[in-house]
This record gives C-alpha cells, sequence and structure tokens, in this order.
C-alpha cells in the first residue's frame, strides 16, 4: 500500500515539475523576435554545429513531450543547460548575438524563480562544439601578428611576452570546476563512503544518509544528513557518530602528543681550544666571587 502511495507522490510531483518547465518554455516561445529561436532555419549555423542537444525550443518541447528531462535536479539542471545552450549557439557564431543575449536574460529570469542556481548554469551553457569556417579563420590568421608558446609564456614574434599565466589556487579546486550541485553531491557521498571503509566502517551504514550540497556565494557548503535529519557538517563528524576511529589522525595527534610532551635537556658546549677554556675559567671565577661576598654579607 505505502509503495502504491509513494508512486503517486512522485508521479504528481513529476507532472508539477512538467508543467512548470513547459510553462517556461511557453514564455521564452513568446518573447518577442524568437522566430530564429523556436526553429532552427539556419543552414550556416547548423553547418558550423556538431552534436546531439537541442537547436531550438520546437526541440525542448519534443525533449518534454518524451519525459527526457527526468524528476528532480538532474532535470532541472539539465533544461536549464538546454536553454542556454540554444542562446549562446547564436552568440557564439556571432549571429543575432544582441538578440540572443536579450532572450538569454529574460530565460535567466524565468529559471531563477525556480533557482538561482539554474539561472548560472543557463548563462555558462556551452553548445556544441562549433566549428569555424575557413573564410573566418584565413581572415583571423591574417590579421592576427605571429605568436608562440615557450613552456607556459605566449610571446610574440619578436619575443615579447603576451601572457603570464595565473598560478591555479589548488588541484582540487580545478577537478570540481564545472560540477553542477547534483554532481558535487555523488562526489561528496563517494568521499564518505571511502572514508568509512578507511576508518574500518562498511558501505551498509550509509544506506540511509544523504548529501546536500549549497552554493553560498562562489562558496559550496557540503551536508550531511542521518534518516533522522541529523545534520553534520564533515566527514569526520559522520565518522565519530558511527563510532569508527580515524586512524590516520589519531596517529598524527599521538605523535604530535608524544613531540610535546618530551623535554629536551640542551647539552652545554664543550670549549674548542685553549683560549676559551681560559675565558671560561675567569668566568667561573667571577661567579664565584660573587658568591662568595654575597655570602659574606647576608652573615
Amino acid at each position: 500500500m505505502s509503495e502504491v502511495v509513494d508512486h503517486d507522490i512522485i508521479e504528481a510531483k513529476r507532472k508539477r515539475q512538467k508543467k512548470k518547465m513547459t510553462k517556461i518554455l511557453s514564455k521564452a516561445w513568446g518573447l518577442d523576435h524568437a522566430d530564429p529561436f523556436q526553429e532552427m532555419e539556419d543552414d550556416e549555423i547548423k553547418a558550423l554545429t556538431t552534436g546531439n542537444s537541442p537547436m531550438d525550443l520546437t526541440s525542448i518541447g519534443h525533449n518534454l513531450e518524451k519525459g527526457v528531462y527526468q524528476h528532480g535536479r538532474k532535470g532541472w539542471e539539465q533544461f536549464a543547460c538546454d536553454l542556454g545552450g540554444i542562446y549562446n549557439r547564436y552568440i557564439v557564431c556571432g549571429k543575432k548575438a544582441k538578440l540572443a543575449k536579450n532572450h538569454l536574460n529574460q530565460v535567466k529570469e524565468l529559471l531563477s524563480n525556480i533557482d538561482a542556481h539554474l539561472s548560472d548554469l543557463a548563462h555558462n551553457s556551452k553548445p556544441d562544439n562549433i566549428v569555424s569556417s575557413s573564410s573566418s579563420s584565413n581572415k583571423q590568421a591574417s590579421n592576427t601578428p605571429t605568436k608562440r608558446k615557450v613552456g607556459e609564456l605566449l610571446l610574440d614574434g619578436n619575443g615579447t611576452i603576451l601572457h603570464v599565466p595565473k598560478k591555479k589556487n589548488s588541484k582540487q579546486q580545478n577537478r570540481n570546476h564545472g560540477l553542477t550541485l547534483s554532481q558535487r553531491e555523488e562526489k561528496a557521498m563517494k568521499e564518505l563512503m571511502d572514508h568509512v571503509i578507511n576508518c574500518g566502517g562498511d558501505e551498509s551504514q550509509l544506506n540511509s544518509f544523504r548529501c546536500k550540497v549549497e552554493q553560498v556565494g562562489e562558496r559550496y557548503q557540503t551536508a550531511y544528513y542521518s534518516e533522522q535529519g541529523r545534520k553534520f557538517k564533515s566527514v569526520g563528524e559522520v565518522s565519530k557518530f558511527l563510532n569508527l576511529s580515524d586512524d590516520k589522525s589519531t596517529s598524527v595527534n599521538s605523535a604530535s602528543n608524544a613531540a610535546r610532551d618530551k623535554t629536551t635537556i640542551p647539552s652545554k658546549r664543550q670549549p674548542k681550544n685553549s683560549r676559551e677554556v681560559e675565558l671560561e675559567k675567569k668566568k667561573l671565577k667571577r661567579e664565584l666571587d660573587k658568591l662568595i661576598k654575597n655570602h659574606v654579607k647576608a652573615s
């Protein structure tokens, strides 16, 4: 009985999502001068485009009817990327670019009413590979000065440095660049699973856990939740909740504690030559005379 109820709830959510997507598509279709985007009729753009993503709003409508956009965040992300790709294709090709930018901004506002993240996806979506025509490439080659690359530096024909690449912040940032929220959640769950296994746990202990990634400005915050809704901010908190010990951190802490507790007694430097020996004797004699005087005064 519960399975039937769950299926009905999921089906109802799927219908509501499809209805919202259809409403956004209808508004994009009804924008002023939307004819070029409703159905692709530019043979030149078709010839320069490779790939299988939708080329016009009509194709997205067919995808909605076929149920291509699955229920949930992944479906919305794919829908936003497909919408943005239609306008970005014209922008990249340089045809009706001003009109395409205008329509893209209006579509982004519609998507932001659902989730601001979807607006960013539509803006940054990359259309299928655009193959530049030979005429444009020849024209560009004739107007561009000779450049050559030496290591990571870009030099012109006279050997002048044109570009020095910026240092990348970290390898981790490069690996995560361009990932959607759902992809980040999948990656975080895999990292949690690896961490639990390294701590001596089992995958089955995470069956009831879920991960949620939220974008706050330019940063992403990851949190894990148990079946009861308890929130954990790191994999370490989850392993502690599961009564698992992190061997690496334990060993590091024990080593640091041992090093801190160990007291080192500085060794006295021995004189190197006869001159240093004489100086040391005079120093000891002065200290001894001082102690004797203090003792006489005290008595």
